[in-house]
C-alpha cells in the first residue's frame, strides 16, 4: 500500500479527482472505441503537413494502455498531498503549466532528432508523461520521506515510475524527461509561473459547475490515539515507562541531560509556511527532536 494514502481518500483533493476521473474515462473509451493508436503526435504529418495541432493537446488525455492508466493514477492519487498543501488553485494551475512546458519541451526535442537525422525521437507518445513526472519531481522536492519504517513507500513510488517511463520506450523516455524538467522549471519560478493561476471567472464557473460533481465527504474523525496530538503523547508515556523500567541510574542521566532546546525560528517558519498552525507545529517539533523532516512527515500524516 502506497504511504500516506489515509482513509480520506479524495477528500479536500477535487482536483486530482477530476484528473483521474476524466484519464480513466478517456482510456477506457479510446480503448472500447479501438482508437488509442490514432492519438501520437509526429511532426510529418501530424503538424507540418496537415496541421493538427490539436494533437498537442489530446496526447495529454488518455494512457495509451490499462497498465499505464493503472500505474499513473496510482502516482497521481498520491500526489494529491500536493494539492492539500498548495491549494487546488495553485494545484490546478501547476497541472496545466506543467502539460504546456512539457509538451513544448517535447516537441522541442523532436524537431531537433528530426534535423539531427536521429529517427527514434519521431513522435510524441500518447499519455500525460509531462504532468506526472513533473508531479514526481515536486513531490520528491516538497514532501519529507516518510519515517518510522515507512520508507519503503516511496520505493514503490519510484517503480511506478520506472514502469510509466519505460512503458513507450524510447519515446516515453524523452516524454518522461521532459516532465521532470518541467517540474524543475516551475520549482525554479522561471517567470514568475508560481504565481500563475487561472482567471477568477474560471475558477467561479469551476466551483459552481464542475466541485459538486468531484467533492469528496468530510471524513469521520480518527479513533482515539490517530491524531498527531494523541500519537505524540502515548510517545512520552512509552518512554516515560521505558525510564521507570530502566532504573534510577538511567532516569537520573536523562534529568540531568536537561529538556531539548527549543525549535528554531526557520524550522516553525518552514512548517507554518506550509499551512499548519504554531501550535501544532511546535508539538511536533518537540515530539521530534527539532528535526523538521520528521515533524512535517508527521504533520502531512495527520492532514491525510
Amino acid at each position: 500500500m502506497l504511504p500516506g494514502g489515509g482513509p480520506s481518500g479524495f477528500y479536500n483533493a477535487p482536483v486530482t479527482k477530476a484528473m483521474i476521473l476524466s484519464l480513466g474515462f478517456n482510456t477506457l473509451l479510446a480503448t472500447m472505441l479501438d482508437v488509442r493508436h490514432k492519438w501520437h503526435l509526429q511532426l510529418y504529418p501530424h503538424l507540418f503537413v496537415h496541421y493538427q495541432y490539436w494533437r498537442l493537446l489530446t496526447t495529454n488525455l488518455l494512457f495509451p494502455t490499462t497498465s499505464t492508466l493503472l500505474f499513473g493514477s496510482l502516482l497521481l492519487y498520491h500526489f494529491r498531498v500536493l494539492e492539500r498543501t498548495w491549494s487546488s488553485n495553485k494545484y490546478a494551475a501547476f497541472a496545466f503549466v506543467s502539460v504546456v512546458c512539457s509538451t513544448l519541451l517535447n516537441l522541442g526535442v523532436m524537431v531537433l532528432a528530426k534535423w539531427s537525422g536521429i529517427k527514434s525521437v519521431a513522435k510524441m507518445p500518447v499519455g500525460p508523461f509531462g504532468l506526472v513526472f513533473a508531479g514526481l519531481y515536486q513531490y520528491l522536492r516538497t514532501v519529507p520521506e516518510p519515517v518510522e519504517g515507512r520508507g519503503a513507500g516511496r520505493g514503490m513510488i519510484m517503480l511506478l515510475g520506472g514502469q510509466l517511463l519505460l512503458s513507450s520506450f524510447p519515446e516515453s523516455l524523452v516524454a518522461s524527461g521532459c516532465g521532470l524538467l518541467a517540474g524543475a522549471i516551475y520549482e525554479a519560478n522561471v517567470g514568475e509561473i508560481k504565481t500563475w493561476r487561472f482567471p477568477r471567472l474560471l475558477q467561479a464557473m469551476a466551483r459552481k459547475l464542475v466541485l459538486p460533481l468531484v467533492a469528496s465527504a468530510t471524513p469521520q474523525d480518527r479513533p482515539s490515539g490517530t491524531t498527531t496530538e494523541d500519537q505524540m503523547r502515548e510517545r512520552r508515556e512509552r518512554y516515560a515507562a521505558s525510564m521507570r523500567g530502566t532504573g534510577g541510574s538511567t532516569a537520573h542521566r536523562v534529568a540531568m541531560a536537561g529538556p531539548p532546546p527549543p525549535p528554531s525560528p526557520d524550522a516553525v517558519a518552514v512548517l507554518e509556511g506550509m499551512g499548519f498552525t504554531r501550535e501544532r507545529v511546535l508539538v511536533a517539533l518537540r515530539s521530534s527532536n527539532n528535526d523538521v523532516q520528521r515533524a512535517a512527515a508527521a504533520l502531512l500524516d495527520s492532514r491525510e
